[in-house]
């Protein structure tokens, strides 16, 4: 991997994506000889909020028949400008930090990193041995630690494991929360997956709180979360304990990876569609998308 200087390119403005009104795309069996795929030349993926400017992002951009060569990338939506992070193999799960600093996750070594966002410094995060697994890292909110899944070698169980960001082990969790840990604002609280149940944890006194929903991405008063299930992607609303449906389950147009501006107003995710051309052939695309916090204005952002 390289860290780079990305010249800012200005491409045209995002535009209006499908709306939920748009009948999901059907599909027929695949046939004996496999799919023939097609797609934009450029996909985007997995991208997260500047936690101090609603107007950009982070994400992952492939290329087409090049889907184990990625970049970091960051995109602002007012300017339309494309700045390059970082090149390499198996990027993935960028995470925004308070402080300026973004960690990823690179498949090529199994090792956490993080960059600055004006691609000024690259640094390995973990050193463990060969064949440890780290994914899902998250920020805390004071830029300070990270939270992240982490798998030891040799086929030991995962656990959760907070690090500081000279890759310092701060304390290994008692129990895993596999995927999609959430820092709440107060940094002392963390929500996560325990036994296959949605909990919230006191880092300071352990206790283990139980709530209706996982935390997908967190809205800025704290009480309201987007989730999903078999029914779609919702928001919960933990005041009312209420939930609002802003997309239905679609398996050929599938959101994930969310994140939300700090204003609350915005919610940004990617999607992937596929779509049947003929009886051999499918179109797949994924790019990234923002949406009002209710769902609707549903828009794709135009990266080129």
């Amino acid at each position: 991997m390289r860290c780079l200087y990305g010249a800012a390119k200005k491409i045209p403005p995002i535009y209006s994506g499908p709306q939920d009104n748009e009948p999901c795309y059907v599909i027929s069996d695949e046939p004996v000889q496999g799919w023939v795929y097609k797609g934009p030349t450029l996909a985007h993926r997995t991208a997260d909020f500047d936690p101090t400017n609603n107007n950009q992002f982070v994400c992952i951009e492939s290329e087409e028949d090049t889907v184990y060569f990625q970049r970091l990338i960051v995109y602002n939506m007012l300017t339309h400008q494309k700045r390059i992070l970082v090149t390499g193999s198996f990027l993935d799960q960028p995470h925004w930090g308070s402080k300026g600093w973004i960690v990823f996750t690179s498949a090529y070594d199994d090792q956490l990193w993080m960059v600055k966002s004006d691609a000024s410094q690259l640094v390995q995060l973990t050193k463990d041995p060969a064949g440890s697994l780290h994914d899902f890292p998250a920020w805390s909110p004071d830029g300070t630690k990270i939270i992240l899944a982490y798998n030891p070698p040799n086929g030991a169980p995962g656990f959760s494991r907070i690090i500081d960001t000279n890759g310092n082990v701060l304390r290994n969790l008692d129990t895993s929360f596999g995927g999609d840990a959430t820092w709440f604002p107060d940094g002392g609280h963390i929500s996560g997956i325990n036994h296959g149940k949605a909990h919230i944890l006191d880092l300071g006194s352990n206790k283990m709180t139980p709530i209706p929903y996982e935390v997908k991405a967190l809205f800025p008063d704290e009480q309201s979360w987007i989730s999903r299930d078999l029914g779609g992607i919702f928001v919960y609303h933990q005041k009312t304990n209420s939930r609002q449906l802003i997309k239905p389950l679609c398996t050929t147009r599938e959101y994930n990876y969310f994140s939300i501006s700090n204003d609350g107003q915005q919610i940004l995710t990617s999607w992937r569609i596929s779509k049947q051309l003929d009886s051999q052939t499918l179109w797949t695309e994924e790019d990234i998308v923002t949406m009002d916090a209710n769902g609707n204005n549903v828009k794709v952002v135009d990266i080129k």
